[in-house]
C-alpha cells in the first residue's frame, strides 16, 4: 500500500471494523498508522476483502497478525484475467485454452464410460465466469 494513496481507504476500512467491533473510542491516529505500518505489503484491495473474515474469526478489534493470516487464505492471483481471450480453430474467444471458459474440464474414462469433470483452476479468476455469465456462455455455446 501506499501511505499517501491509500490512507483514506485504510481508515475507512479500519473504522467501519472498529465500529463493528464496538472498539471506535480505542482507535486513534497512532493506532492507525501502527495497522498501516504492519500491513503496508498487502494491498488494499486484498484487506478489503477479507475483513468479513477477519471481523467473524475474532471477538474483539482485529490485530495486523489477524488481517495477514486472512489475506494469506486468499487464492494466488493468476495473469488469466490480464491476458487476451483467444480464439480456437472454429473462431471461439476463449481466456482458458483447459475448460474453454466452463470452468470444468472433462476427462475420458479409461473403460469408456461417460467422462469425468473435475473444476478449472480458472474458475476463481476468469472474467468470462464472473457476473453471472456461466448461464449466457452454455447458452450460446449450445446454440452454435
Amino acid at each position: 500500500m501506499n501511505y499517501e494513496r491509500d490512507k483514506d481507504r485504510f481508515k475507512t476500512l479500519i473504522m467501519a471494523v472498529a465500529v463493528e467491533k464496538r472498539a471506535q473510542q480505542h482507535v486513534d491516529t497512532a493506532l492507525l498508522r501502527l495497522m498501516f505500518d504492519a500491513l503496508a505489503d498487502v494491498d488494499i484491495e486484498d484487506l478489503e476483502r477479507v475483513r468479513k473474515a477477519v471481523c467473524l474469526k475474532t471477538r474483539y478489534f482485529p490485530q495486523a497478525g489477524e488481517w495477514l493470516e486472512e489475506v494469506d487464505k486468499l487464492p494466488p492471483p493468476t495473469v488469466l484475467g490480464l491476458l487476451p481471450p483467444r480464439a480456437d480453430e472454429h473462431g471461439q474467444v476463449t481466456f482458458c485454452e483447459a475448460c474453454k471458459d466452463t470452468g470444468w474440464i472433462l476427462k475420458d474414462r479409461l473403460d469408456g464410460g461417460a467422462p469425468n469433470a473435475s473444476k478449472c483452476t480458472c474458475r476463481a479468476t476468469n472474467p468470462a465466469l464472473g457476473a453471472g455469465k456461466r448461464k449466457k456462455l452454455a447458452h450460446e455455446r449450445s446454440e452454435t
